[in-house]
């Protein structure tokens, strides 16, 4: 089953939660994943424009808050659940012309750990994710923003500064959210876990 939602308005998020329901009977995770296109939101701070402050944290922050919300009755009745949001290293470290992004982010860290307080008592863990450097299509943009017409080369520089010697891969992430998502993690609460190979510069994502 799939469903088609704008998570940052509310009546879409009310409404992919009550299709999955009613089509499943239950819902034991929710992982809070949307992006914000990366971009606009770039650059020194009086060229960011209020629209583009606003798109990032309308999906980066409303979105997790809204489908939270949504999933959270449910969860409660049940006396089970898990919420992984994905945040970033960016949430726990500055980073250069990326105040948008970086405030979005510390923002989901912030909502992750409040939240985790408040539904632990029901069975419900909340965490979340701080990605490093992953080679996804944004680290490619990210490498020819940085200068690079060689990406495979910019990424393999770029990946000098890792402790791990690379960037990582999507799976790397994804195993996290997996254990996060089980039941053997529900002893894991409020977490805001850096899956970066050991420590990512701030300059190299």
């Amino acid at each position: 089953m799939s469903l088609t939602g704008d998570v940052s308005a509310e009546a879409d998020a009310q409404d992919m939660v009550a299709r999955t329901l009613a089509a499943h009977g239950r819902i034991d995770v929710l992982v809070n994943n949307a992006g914000a296109p990366h971009g606009r939101d770039r650059g020194q701070l009086e060229t960011v424009s209020l629209e583009a402050w606003e798109a990032v944290m309308a999906i980066n922050v409303r979105g997790p808050f809204l489908m939270s919300r949504a999933v959270v009755p449910h969860m409660k009745e049940r006396g089970y659940g898990r919420i992984v949001s994905l945040a970033s290293v960016a949430g726990l470290e500055p980073l250069p012309e990326r105040a948008a992004y970086c405030a979005s982010k510390a923002a989901v860290i912030g909502f992750t750990r409040s939240l985790a307080y408040d539904l632990a008592p029901f069975g419900i863990t909340v965490n979340c994710v701080c990605p490093g450097s992953v080679a996804t299509d944004r680290a490619i943009s990210s490498t020819l923003r940085a200068g690079w017409s060689d990406v495979q080369a910019g990424l393999a520089e770029r990946a000098k500064d890792i402790p791990a010697r690379r960037h990582g891969q999507p799976e790397d992430i994804a195993a996290t959210i997996a254990h996060l998502a089980s039941k053997d993690a529900g002893y894991i609460i409020g977490q805001a876990i850096a899956v970066d190979g050991g420590g990512l510069p701030p300059h190299t994502l």
